[in-house]
């Protein structure tokens, strides 16, 4: 009689903590499912990421003209969106120089082209090689430094001269890009600008492509 209630005392321990050890189990799935919940819903309630190409303001920022190694990049803003939209004096003022740099390349004129280029940039060109120029000679000395170069395309320049517009200019403080459009071609092109005295000057020899 008292070994047989022995027994029945050790299986019902038996069963009790077998149910116990059931119990944890089923709470620590309940938990595992709970947190899988949860990140779905943060993954569900995160915000999507924009790759269709679109700014925030939703102006479409890919450009297939560029011409270089990313045929789907963005980069023509940091032209066409540079600084802000010219006043018509200086957009006219600019465009008048622009014109009379190109047809001063388009002869071969380096002294007329010099006479429309920033003054320190002049100064550059013509102390290329490390020459110690005069003030009174720079423009006659860029002039002939840059008749070379501009004799090295008299073709191509004298074709770009006869079909260049500025389409529109573009300020950012004493600086300009003015941006050029040469016949048919789809990429725009730009001339660096700046400022000198009442005027605008070409602050580069020749002329950009885009980014």
């Amino acid at each position: 009689m008292g070994r047989r209630f022995k027994l029945k005392s050790l299986l019902a321990i038996a069963l009790l903590s077998n149910a116990v050890t059931a119990c944890g189990g089923t709470s620590k799935g309940s938990g595992s499912t709970s947190a899988i919940s949860s990140s779905a819903a943060a993954t569900a309630a995160a915000p999507a990421t924009n790759t269709a190409g679109v700014t925030p303001t939703g102006r479409h920022t890919k450009d297939s003209n560029d011409g270089d190694s990313d045929p789907e990049s963005d980069d023509d803003l940091e032209v066409l969106d540079y600084g802000h939209v010219a006043n018509a004096a200086d957009r006219q003022a600019v465009t008048a120089v622009v014109s009379r740099y190109y047809a001063a390349a388009a002869a071969g004129d380096g002294v007329e082209a010099c006479s429309l280029i920033y003054g320190l940039f002049a100064e550059t060109i013509a102390e290329k090689g490390g020459r110690t120029v005069p003030p009174t000679m720079i423009e006659n000395t860029c002039g002939a430094s840059i008749s070379k170069l501009f004799a090295q395309r008299r073709l191509l320049l004298t074709a770009e001269a006869a079909m260049m517009v500025v389409t529109g200019v573009r300020v950012e403080g004493k600086k300009a890009l003015a941006l050029l459009r040469f016949g048919s071609q789809p990429e725009l092109r730009n001339m660096p600008m700046r400022r000198e005295g009442g005027g605008w000057k070409v602050d580069e020899e020749l002329d950009h492509g885009m980014p």
